[in-house]
């Protein structure tokens, strides 16, 4: 039976946490029974307080159990970390507790790539379950996967997929400008272990996948920084000039020693120059661009918002953003030999 209201927990109340919460105050047939965070200035408050709204009386707890202990929820809106390392016990944990999860997790878009493993745990804990588990938002999750993806639907030969995004980070938030390096030196740039965006071979198995290819090869660039030709001050940053203000980086996926598929990602402080492009060499032959680009956590909050009732609704076991807009195409030409 479709279910047309839900009750929800939100797992990581961070900043990504709490635009969730105040966009899903909005819509019809909604409610929030339920929030976890392990940090200790957040636990015990409301979170409609700490969201910048009304009091709700749900107060945050520090572990899912708790949570349980007095709330029957639909669903869990997991944003917590980005690589499944960080994830897994929390994923198991409450694909043990009989939840639908979906998460903003980066790894969880596609976690068949890093850990084949741990997704078919995942695939058999839900479906013993009788849940779902997706892991979608804007990057991996929508712009450099799902849409080319859908793209190509239209397409009756694809010989490559080039996809192009190029974003201003002084307009999202704290963290993610630090993600990308922002304020570092460049020798300090080179030696951080996490700089750079999580998710790109993710997104390149997506889109293999749903065009059905098997790639013989990703191979997925260093992060290269972008430096400040002048002193940038942000909301939280201020950085100088020749300091790192960003950074551009670049994956590809072979068949053989053909590039089919090409991603490259840049974001930096003040970038002018803002789009979301996606090239489909083919029949025919495609070139969409979005300027600007679009923002990020928008669009991840949204993402996770819009396609809660997709990951209630759907049947047991891991999906992907292949899985939610259906694609099963006639992919490759039969050989005249």
């Amino acid at each position: 039976m479709v279910k047309s209201k839900m009750n929800f927990v939100l797992y990581g109340v961070g900043e990504i946490g709490t635009r969730l919460f105040n966009v899903l105050e909005l819509k019809e047939g909604v409610q929030c029974v339920g929030a976890v965070d392990i940090d200790p200035e957040k636990c015990g408050n409301d979170i409609g307080i700490l969201s910048g709204a009304e009091e709700v009386g749900v107060i945050v707890k520090d572990d899912i159990e708790k949570v349980l202990e007095d709330s029957d929820p639909d669903l869990v809106f997991h944003t917590t970390a980005s690589h499944l390392g960080e994830v897994e016990r929390q994923i198991k944990e409450m694909l043990n507790n009989r939840l639908n999860v979906i998460s903003s997790c980066e790894e969880m878009a596609y976690p068949a790539y890093s850990s084949p493993k741990l997704a078919k745990d995942f695939d058999k804990m839900a479906e013993a379950n009788n849940v779902s588990v997706l892991g979608t938002g804007i990057n991996p999750g929508f712009l450099m996967d799902t849409l080319p993806m859908v793209l190509t639907g239209v397409s009756q030969e694809v010989e490559k997929i080039k996809v192009n995004r190029r974003i201003d980070a002084a307009k999202r938030r704290e963290p993610f400008q630090k993600k990308i390096g922002s304020g570092l030196t460049v020798d300090s740039f080179a030696n951080q272990k996490d700089i750079g965006h999580v998710g790109l071979p993710e997104s390149m198995s997506l889109i293999a996948s749903a065009v059905g290819w098997s790639l013989d090869g990703i191979n997925i660039g260093e992060p290269e920084p972008i430096t400040a030709e002048k002193t940038i001050i942000t909301d939280y940053l201020t950085v100088k000039s020749g300091q790192v203000s960003g950074l551009t980086q670049t994956a590809e996926g072979k068949k053989g020693e053909v590039t089919v598929i090409e991603l490259n990602f840049t974001a930096s402080l003040n970038n002018e120059e803002e789009f979301d492009e996606i090239v489909i060499e083919g029949v025919p032959q495609i070139n969409q661009k979005i300027s600007p680009s679009i923002n990020g956590d928008i669009g991840t909050v949204s993402m996770l918002a819009n396609l809660a009732p997709h990951v209630v609704n759907s049947s047991a076991g891991l999906i992907t953003m292949k899985d939610v807009v259906s694609l099963t195409f006639f992919r490759g030409l039969r050989s005249t030999e």
